[in-house]
Formats: structure tokens, sequence, C-alpha cells
């Protein structure tokens, strides 16, 4: 008896049963037609999100609201062209989403390295928009990347050409610099309150942390030094700053 039970047992592992779903053609299409998510984002309250969803090689930003969380597509580009929708964020007050499009995040060059996987003649462009959560066309803000939205959900600001930039959230006005520094400014992070703005200074072998106020107030630098100071982040009270120091080693020479 015990054998016959072994027998049984083997037979069913070994004998496969009927899958239709495994029995459906395998094509490339199917693959690259596959939609690929990226970029989840929640607002301050956690009830909106919002996402980039690559389908067959068409980007777009969706959103959903809770409690149902049902998916709405915000945006309407319908073209394979290559062009990622990045740095998503939804607005403290959960009323306007800010995206970047172009460029190539994640490669192993330059964030702002236009792509252009068409040949498109028309040159292309990495640029920051924004659209209401309840939908409507996009607004272009600015050419530039890596945008951050006020805690006040009033103003955005970004990067470009080494220097940190803002512009109203609604478009309402013509993007302007916020100050002028030496170096490749960057990594920008309102304070909770959204009355100062720390961000980096590289300045090739070094860089500072540096935090902007207003026009009228200098920029404090912050223990500056000729180390590697990076990825400043504020206390919940915005009374302190944390940040990743890399000490810079030296290499001492004679001089004859």
């Amino acid at each position: 008896m015990k054998k016959l039970f072994t027998i049984v047992l083997i037979c069913w592992l070994v004998i496969p049963f009927e899958q239709p779903a495994l029995s459906q053609p395998f094509t490339m299409d199917a693959i690259k037609s596959y939609p690929f998510p990226t970029g989840l984002t929640a607002s301050a309250s956690g009830s909106k999100i919002a996402w980039a969803l690559d389908e067959e090689g068409k980007r777009n930003v969706y959103v959903a609201e809770g409690p149902d969380f049902a998916p709405r597509k915000i945006t309407n580009y319908n073209s394979d062209d290559g062009q990622e929708i990045t740095s998503l964020s939804i607005s403290a007050d959960g009323k306007m989403v800010v995206y970047e499009r172009g460029g190539d995040h994640g490669s192993n060059w330059d964030d702002e390295v236009i792509v252009n996987p068409t040949f498109s003649p028309t040159p292309l462009k990495v640029q920051i928009w924004s659209v209401s959560f309840g939908g409507g066309e996009p607004k272009l803000l600015s050419d530039g990347h890596g945008p951050v939205i006020s805690p006040k959900s009033d103003v955005v600001v970004f990067e470009k050409g080494n220097q940190l930039w803002s512009v109203p959230i609604d478009g309402s006005f013509a993007a302007k610099t916020l100050f002028t520094a030496r170096g490749s400014n960057g990594s920008a992070e309102f304070s909770p309150d959204g009355s100062r703005i720390v961000f980096v200074s590289s300045r090739g072998d070094h860089s500072f942390i540096g935090v902007y106020t207003n026009a009228d107030t200098p920029i404090n630098w912050i223990a500056p030094s000729f180390n590697r100071d990076r990825s400043p982040r504020w206390s919940p009270d915005g009374s302190k700053l944390v940040f990743i120091r890399m000490m810079v080693q030296v290499e001492h020479r004679l001089l004859y």
C-alpha cells in the first residue's frame, strides 16, 4: 500500500496539469507593451498619490485619491518619444502636481542631457511642468530640472545653468534666479515653514552647504571647509540641519 501511494504521488508531481494561461503566445509586442509605473509619490496628508506610467513608450502622469484610489490620467502625451517623466511631487495643499519631462535620469551621464531617440529635427528640452490634480492642460514652468515645491504650495525651486531658480507653481510669472553663486548649485530643500532653502554648492574638489533666506539676507554657509558636504536635511521644526561630510584626502607635496 505504501509503495502504491508513492507511485501515485510521483505521477501527480510529474504529469503536468493543463494551464491555459501558459499556452497563450509569448511575443515581443506583449513584452514591450507591458505597462511600467515609476515615481510614486504622495501628498503631505497621504490621501492623494501620483505616479508616471509608461504604456508602450507613451509616458503620462496618473493620480488617485482616497478612499477608493481610482486611477486617473491627467496628461496626454501620445508619442513614444523617449521623454522620461521624473521628479513627481504633489503640492502641500494637494491642488497641483509638478513633474520634469525629458532627460535620462538614472543613467551614467548628466540628467540634463537631452534624449532624442526619434531623431526629431525640433530641439528637445528638459522641462518642468505643473498640472492641476483635478486635471486640465499642463503648464510649462521653465527649462530646468530637479523641481522642489515650497511647503506654502506657491512656488517651485529648480536647477538651471548651475544656479537655483524659482517660478510660481501656476506659471503666472516667468522664472527667475534666486541668487548667483560660484560653482554648481543644487539639491535644494525648503525649511518646514517654507521661509528658507538649504542647498549644496559644489566647487569641484569640495562643496559647501548654504542657506538662502531672501534677496536682502546674505547666504549663510554652514561650517564651510575643504571637504565634500552633501545631502542636507532640515529637522522637523526647522531649527537644525543635518548633512553628510566626506573628508577629502589631501596630498602633501614638497616645494623645491
